[in-house]
């Protein structure tokens, strides 16, 4: 569990040497997930999806979750 903790900063500090990179939100949903913080998850891949539309991994997945 250690691992998803430190991609956890590692994305943080990411989005501040990076602010415009357009993987971030994508990358965060999977990592919250993956830590079982569902609804950051969801948050970030809601966000994706308003930001670049459901062609992305993360806003495919919740659209195909059931709510």
């Amino acid at each position: 569990m250690g691992e998803i903790k430190e991609a956890i900063e590692v994305l943080k500090l990411s989005r501040i040497a990076y602010p415009e990179a357009a993987d971030a939100t994508d990358d965060f949903a999977d990592v919250y997930l993956a830590d079982g913080q569902e609804n950051l998850a969801r948050q970030y891949a809601e966000k994706d999806v308003r930001a670049f539309g459901c062609s992305s991994r993360a806003g495919a997945f919740w659209n195909d979750t059931a709510q």
